[in-house]
């Protein structure tokens, strides 16, 4: 995912937490978190300036002891807390230490991850969810009508949950899986073989543990 090209930092703080809790809350502003430069807390809200009217009325970032709380579109309340307000032309870029945990629900909005992190917790309703470095514990995905594509290089736990959309997981060479999936109209499908006595070289492998159920939206298993 690239963040408009046209955008310019309207806002941006920074944090010194080596260990962060950040929530992010957005209606139709996507969401992207990647890697801090300096292993501080970044968050910058990115639009066209002269698109953007009254940005403190739309825009609160807060930090209090280890948590950092972004909301997008502060005015709203709805489903996840949000309906849509008027936040559609502003997006989201925050630079982590790998030591944080991330929550994030937005609604008519993409998220992307490319941070090796703790734990993430991610919702969105008719958003795509795409983690490009899986965390180091829990990955908790759940979307409406978006797709999730996450890739996989450590042992990790993931739910992933999607009532109307696609998911797939690509999973490193050398790491053993261990999957219960189920679909209500979907397909399931895997490249990568789930008996592991069949594979002398993972007998000491790092462990994927997935937890996946789709309603009308496949879900697909392969290797990097």
């Amino acid at each position: 995912m690239k963040i408009n090209s046209a955008f310019e930092i309207l806002r941006e703080e920074a944090f010194d937490i080596k260990k962060p809790e950040v929530s992010v809350s957005t209606v139709s502003s996507e969401v992207q978190i990647i890697e801090s430069p300096d292993g501080r807390c970044h968050v910058a809200i990115l639009g066209k300036s002269g698109d953007v009217k009254n940005l403190d009325d739309l825009v609160e970032i807060e930090a209090h002891d280890t948590k950092i709380s972004v909301r997008v579109d502060k005015r709203s309340h709805g489903f996840l807390g949000l309906f849509s307000g008027g936040s559609a032309d502003l997006s989201v870029l925050i630079k982590l230490p790998s030591a944080s945990t991330i929550k994030v629900a937005t609604v008519s909005a993409d998220v992307e991850i490319n941070q090796g992190v703790r734990s993430v917790i991610v919702g969105t309703v008719s958003g795509d969810i795409n983690v490009l470095h899986n965390p180091t514990g829990a990955c908790n995905l759940k979307t409406v009508s978006g797709d999730i594509s996450t890739r996989t290089f450590s042992s990790c736990q993931y739910s992933l949950k999607s009532v109307s959309g696609d998911i797939k997981v690509l999973v490193a060479p050398g790491l053993e899986v261990d999957v219960d999936g189920k679909s209500v109209s979907g397909d399931l499908e895997s490249e990568i073989s789930l008996n592991s006595n069949n594979d002398a070289t993972l007998n000491h492998a790092e462990l994927v543990t997935i937890r996946t159920s789709t309603v009308s939206g496949d879900f697909s298993l392969a290797r990097n």
